[in-house]
């Protein structure tokens, strides 16, 4: 049991770094995201139509759409906590 205890310990520090990178100050990570997206968006109503600028909007519309999904299931986890 010691050995596996051994083992489990650098495991837990990288999920730990990674927990961290990954969830840590989503809304405003969120809220960054959007408000870049909104900026190539103006770009593209401004009839800046190049492929650079498309390629990059499609990008943070995906990286947007991947952060509130992360975001929703930390609200929502946080929503089945037993405060008593």
């Amino acid at each position: 049991m010691n050995v596996l205890h051994l083992k489990m310990k650098p495991v837990k520090r990288e999920l730990k770094k990674m927990n961290h990178e990954e969830f840590s100050n989503i809304s405003s990570r969120v809220m960054e995201k959007q408000i870049a997206l909104d900026g190539v968006n103006c770009k593209i109503c401004g009839r800046c139509i190049e492929p650079h600028v498309l390629t990059k909007a499609a990008e943070l519309n995906e990286e947007y759409k991947s952060l509130c999904d992360a975001e929703w299931q930390l609200y929502q986890n946080k929503s089945r906590v037993q405060w008593c």
